[in-house]
């Protein structure tokens, strides 16, 4: 599938200085035109950090105004959020279904027992599937409705937060009504947040990641944003999916490179980085990739599928925690009202606020020669874990969700920061590759197993190439190009 962008960028609406609006200004003042903008959820209910809508058509006056959303997909192509699985309990829709129960013209649209079980009872065999990530107080939850109903809801995620059911009439309309609005705003491309969950079903699964039923709704989801001219990026980790089964109009994510760059930063060794590449190369499909380094919901160890070998996996889980502070360390795992255990910190922080380790991973990520770099704000600013939002939220996830000060952006774009340097080389190599087609031509890999610490991408097209090569003994890059007849050679140290 084609795109018009070769790097993306995902920041929640607060990020620059509080306001779109001033995302938007960063944008112009960067000159990173033309880059995917994935806007994290920005509307009406804020728990949750908005992944728990009230009003799912209205943009958080606090933040901005559907016109701010407007004015940046007039120079980027701007990607938002659709919460497909739940919505907020202080939504119209739930507080009616409590106020009537089963009279309600909301009622098939929340997901209980009864519409997954004939009579709403569960196998014992089966309750445990409704415990996602282990975390013990979601589940299966009782609860009056109407005048006295008794009913099981399903709850996947928060205790504020309500169930959709998939196979619910309303349910799509909901859906569809917010694609037809977001064409109308000048959005290009959506999220189908968490659909790797969506869909809850009988049968003899270990859990409800990505059941049977779930490869139908997507197809069902795809037909609609494409009905309304927009492309759809799944919540669905690519070692989870099947490509062939799968519609060839989406984007998926790779969060694999959540565990190999930091494995590479820890132990300079690039073999499973490159057998990773290799995998992909060999068995991607026709959809797009949008890799993630860092992103709102912290460092994902785990997988269901992965390369690292277990040993490999708990050395990096080990050198991750030795660079961390106890303070870094607090706000991981559910004692900081976090829904699952991920790692939650910023890569400078990762990098022991080394700038040049901090470079070098980012040039990694940008130049990877599979999938699309989609960098999240936090991280592509330099920022540091920030204790104070997550003393204030008691969230552990809030500690790399900064809103930058116009003060600390505009230091590190005028090189008033000790930080500068580093940002903007990041961002001049953003634009470089943004603006260059030679990425879109074939690659090569440049890698002997005797000197695991070093690779290399190399580009062709006619006599034009560009090559990188990665030294990860020294946190080094070499860039070599010849682009229209114009030569360069550069050392980043």
């Amino acid at each position: 599938m084609d795109n018009t962008f070769r790097v993306g960028i995902s920041t929640y609406p607060w990020g620059f200085e509080g306001k779109i609006s001033r995302l938007n200004h960063f944008l112009l003042k960067a000159n990173l035109e033309d880059s995917l903008i994935h806007i994290l959820p920005s509307y009406e209910g804020e728990r949750d950090g908005g992944f728990s809508p009230i009003n799912h058509s209205n943009i958080n006056p606090k933040y901005g105004q559907w016109s701010d959303i407007n004015t940046i997909s007039l120079t980027n192509p701007v990607l938002l959020d659709i919460i497909i699985c739940h919505i907020d309990k202080a939504s119209v829709e739930w507080q009616d279904f409590l106020k009537h129960g089963s009279k309600s013209i909301y009622a098939d649209m929340f997901l209980t027992t009864d519409k997954i079980y004939p009579g709403g009872v569960v196998p014992e065999q089966e309750r445990r599937r409704f415990y996602f990530f282990g975390n013990p107080v979601i589940g299966l939850v009782e609860e009056i409705v109407g005048d006295g109903e008794t009913i099981v809801r399903v709850q996947t995620f928060l205790r504020f937060q309500r169930d959709f059911n998939s196979n619910s009439p309303l349910v799509l309309k909901y859906i569809e009504d917010l694609l037809i609005l977001w064409a109308s705003k000048g959005v290009k491309y959506c999220r189908f947040d968490a659909i790797n969950t969506a869909v809850k079903e009988q049968g003899n699964y270990p859990d409800f990641y990505m059941t049977p039923g779930t490869y139908k709704y997507i197809e069902v989801l795809c037909k609609l944003a494409a009905r309304h001219g927009i492309t759809p990026l799944l919540e669905l980790l690519i070692a989870e999916g099947d490509f062939e089964k799968l519609p060839d109009n989406c984007m998926l994510y790779d969060f694999e490179y959540q565990k190999h760059l930091p494995y590479i930063l820890f132990s300079q060794d690039f073999s499973y980085l490159h057998q990773w590449i290799q995998y992909i190369h060999k068995n991607k499909g026709n959809q797009t990739i949008l890799n993630v380094l860092s992103n709102h919901d912290g460092f994902c160890w785990g997988s269901k599928f992965s390369l690292l070998t277990t040993e490999a996996r708990q050395n990096l889980i080990r050198n991750a925690e030795a660079r961390l502070t106890t303070d870094d360390l607090k706000a991981s795992g559910f004692e900081a009202n976090n829904i699952a255990s991920n790692t939650n910190t910023s890569i400078y922080n990762l990098c022991e606020k080394n700038l040049q380790q901090w470079l070098f991973v980012n040039i990694l990520f940008l130049f990877l020669p599979e999938g699309i770099p989609l960098f999240y704000y936090h991280d592509l600013l330099c920022g540091e874990n920030d204790y104070k939002a997550f003393k204030e939220t008691g969230e552990g996830r809030y500690i790399m969700r900064t809103k930058f000060s116009q003060d600390y952006i505009k230091n590190i774009l005028e090189g008033q920061s000790d930080k500068s340097e580093a940002v903007q080389k990041l961002l001049e190599l953003i634009r470089f590759k943004n603006n260059n087609t030679i990425f879109d031509a074939p690659y090569t890999i440049g890698f002997e197993q005797e000197h695991e610490y070093g690779i290399s991408f190399r580009w062709e097209h006619g006599e034009d190439y560009f090559e990188i090569q990665l030294d990860a003994k020294n946190y080094q890059c070499g860039i070599f190009y010849q682009i229209d007849n114009q030569k360069s050679a550069e050392r980043i140290a």
